[in-house]
């Protein structure tokens, strides 16, 4: 059986966003949060003592006050610095936002967060839910 010639092949293009291969994989998924975006080695610290938890990350480039743009919700943080996404996703547990803070330490090399944690019983053994 004799067939017709092949239609031309057509070569869809799709920009690939930047970030880990979690990123990478929540945007293919169509998360909204992707379960991480940072590197592990940039989370100094993390300690939580009743209804806080402290975690301290290092920055790179080191940042001004008005560099960063933090947002700290019930279920989820979003740090970027200038622009970049330093780290983004779920929380392991709920925190308290309005009483949560944060700062910048050493010169903008470090940036120390402190959340007012919903559920004080409950030990965090990530920061970012998996």
């Amino acid at each position: 059986m004799a067939m017709g010639p092949l239609p031309p092949l057509v070569e869809d293009t799709v920009d690939a966003p930047k970030g880990s291969p979690a990123a990478l994989l929540a945007a293919l998924e169509g998360s909204a949060t992707p379960p991480e975006v940072f590197s592990p080695d940039q989370l100094v610290q993390m300690a939580q003592d009743g209804d806080e938890l402290s975690i301290q990350f290092s920055l790179d480039p080191p940042a001004k006050r008005g560099d960063l743009d933090i947002k700290m919700r019930r279920l989820s943080l979003s740090v970027k610095n200038r622009g970049d996404v330093v780290i983004a996703g779920d929380l392991h547990a709920a925190i308290v936002p309005d009483e949560s803070t944060w700062t910048l330490a050493n010169g903008g090399t470090e940036l120390q967060i402190i959340f007012t944690v919903l559920d004080p019983s409950k030990r965090w053994p990530q920061l970012l839910s998996v």
